[in-house]
């Protein structure tokens, strides 16, 4: 892939986030969703942290937060990703409150 195409896939990418607030707002309703259809909190947490993988190799960060998290994951051993999986869920159950 050139360049070009590249820098084009990684704005593509930046707009599906769009901003912090909505980026979190959007995961803790698929949160909800997940828990509707009977999944286990286990299971979630699973899959946030592929989804975590995949976003930290595939995705530009499009703000400091994004940044922030993108380098702390890149740096963070299975364990600490575990946890840091873990904490993410519970801020995103702190702001349904």
């Amino acid at each position: 892939m050139s360049l070009k195409k590249e820098e084009d896939a990684c704005i593509k990418s930046m707009d599906l986030t769009e901003d912090w607030d909505a980026w979190l707002d959007r995961l803790r309703k698929g949160v909800k969703t997940a828990e509707k259809l009977g999944m286990s909190e286990e299971r979630i947490q699973k899959v946030g942290k592929r989804l975590a993988d995949h976003l930290s190799k595939s995705v530009c960060a499009s703000t400091p937060e994004e940044q922030l998290m993108k380098d702390l994951w890149n740096v963070a051993s299975e364990e600490e990703r575990e946890a840091m999986t873990s904490v993410f869920f519970k801020l995103l159950d702190e702001r349904e409150k």
